[in-house]
């Protein structure tokens, strides 16, 4: 093959257009690429809705952890307040 009959087995020693002119370059039908894309637009739905829903999920934790942490301080408030009468 011309592209590596000067080069070694990892790089070619001289690329240019005149050496990349004469390559076929193929590429999938129309249809095909479409429903590559619509594939992939698919998935992308799919994998924001995910994290859409564990972010959501994360949100509603802390939320309750800081219930949480709210409420405790206010017992222990009312409890030094008791201990201090």
């Amino acid at each position: 093959m011309i592209l590596v009959e000067n080069g070694d087995k990892a790089n070619i020693n001289s690329l240019n257009w005149r050496a990349l002119a004469v390559l076929p370059v193929r590429f999938p039908s129309l249809p095909d690429q479409r429903g590559i894309i619509a594939h992939s637009d698919d998935c992308m739905l799919v994998e924001a809705k995910r994290l859409r829903f564990l972010c959501q999920r994360k949100q509603d934790a802390l939320a309750g952890l800081r219930q949480s942490v709210l409420q405790k301080l206010f017992i222990s408030q009312l409890t030094n307040q008791k201990a201090a009468t």
